[in-house]
């Protein structure tokens, strides 16, 4: 399989797996998305210097400037549902062994690095959920697992061949 399409078969899965994720926390909350209101943010508005000039005005603004900016890439990054259920879970070990295989990069370090052992071990972790949760699993958690389960194997198989 050429990268490019490989590359687009594992975006294909992360939507799938997005929007089942966002399907199932749709349907437990009565079809209304969920608010995060448990957010808050500490403000220190102390001034740190007093002088007649307004360097001290200009830094307050640049520290609001700041929080602001990083409100809104806290908040994009909240915008992933956060709920913790079964779906959410599964796509996390996957996430995982999507790293482990070099796929994404260590969301720690930055830097994309191939471990195959972690990725076997992650990837049997899923395996061993699919078979003792069989049964007990809706129609969406179950394709969501079968379909993760076939694109992290088949990229293991590929890179395992390859080394």
């Amino acid at each position: 399989m050429h990268h490019e399409t490989r590359m687009t078969v594992i975006m294909c899965i992360y939507f799938i797996a997005f929007t089942l994720l966002f399907m199932i926390k749709v349907n437990k909350l009565g079809g209304e998305k969920m608010q995060d209101d448990d957010q808050f943010t500490i403000r220190d508005k102390r001034r740190f210097k007093e002088s007649d000039d307004n360097s001290g005005v200009q830094e307050e603004q640049k520290v609001e400037r700041e929080e602001k900016e990083d409100a809104a890439d806290e908040e994009q990054f909240h915008s992933i549902p956060t709920e913790v259920n079964f779906a959410a879970f599964i796509f996390s070990l996957g996430r995982s062994a999507f790293i482990h295989l070099g796929e994404e990069p260590d969301p720690i370090s930055g830097v994309k690095k191939v471990s195959l052992q972690l990725a076997k071990e992650t990837i049997d972790i899923i395996s061993i959920l699919e078979e003792k949760t069989k049964g007990n699993l809706t129609q969406d958690e179950g394709q969501l697992i079968k379909n993760l389960l076939y694109a992290l194997r088949m990229r293991y198989v590929e890179l395992a061949s390859n080394r």
